[in-house]
């Protein structure tokens, strides 16, 4: 877990950056998934967090898992796409995941397009084959099947390896079964999941503010 990261993700500081992006938020006991890319954006580790957040009978429940919004390394040198690998942007897409199937086990699958950076085999190896860089880089919207799944059910993964070419991935299988069995509790209510996907320098900004002044406290 990148803890530098989660001490910053707090309720109050993530329904801030909901509203202050104007991103619609559930506070009635729908699922809020998010995710925070760090700032280290550095290719193939678990380095970013994947969230779940709810709102039941006025109490907050904010559960943090260590994970991955980037694509590994490996599809930055041999891209899936001509035209390049996909690297979601910050966003917001209502009713972006719905309950199916990842290589034959539940996930969460893409039902509706969202906006992706493309970086060509050509651009990574131009900007170092380290650091992913999104600026300058092609972008795309589309359903890619940027699927919310796990990485190894067996093992606990300190590399992404093959497990990402743009999905949104749980580092440890523990974590990703709590989401599904969170997907499955709320399914006679919920049936399709916003995501939003913010980044560490907006949690920076937007701070622990005051609800009722908006100032840092």
């Amino acid at each position: 877990m990148n803890k530098e990261l989660a001490n910053k993700i707090t309720p109050r500081v993530l329904r801030n950056a909901y509203k202050s992006l104007g991103y619609p938020f559930h506070e009635d006991g729908k699922l809020n998934l998010f995710g925070v890319r760090s700032l280290d954006m550095e290719a193939g580790t678990f380095n970013d967090i994947l969230g779940v957040h709810l709102v039941y009978k006025g109490r907050d429940t904010l559960i943090l898992h260590p994970g991955t919004v980037d694509p590994g390394s490996y599809y930055f040198n041999n891209p899936i796409n001509p035209e390049g690998t996909a690297v979601m942007k910050f966003q917001y897409v209502e009713d972006m995941y719905a309950k199916g199937l990842h290589k034959g086990y539940p996930a969460l699958r893409q039902v509706r397009p969202a906006y992706f950076y493309r970086i060509t085999k050509e651009e990574w190896e131009k900007d170092g084959g380290k650091e992913i860089k999104l600026e300058g880089k092609k972008l795309i919207h589309d359903t890619i099947f940027a699927n919310m799944h796990r990485a190894s059910q067996w093992t606990n993964s300190y590399d992404i390896g093959l497990y990402s070419a743009a999905c949104q991935v749980r580092q440890i299988n523990k974590d990703h079964l709590q989401l599904m069995k969170m997907v499955d509790n709320i399914s006679g209510v919920q049936k399709r999941f916003g995501y939003a996907l913010f980044g560490e320098q907006q949690f920076d900004f937007i701070g622990d503010l005051d609800p009722k002044t908006e100032k840092r406290i």
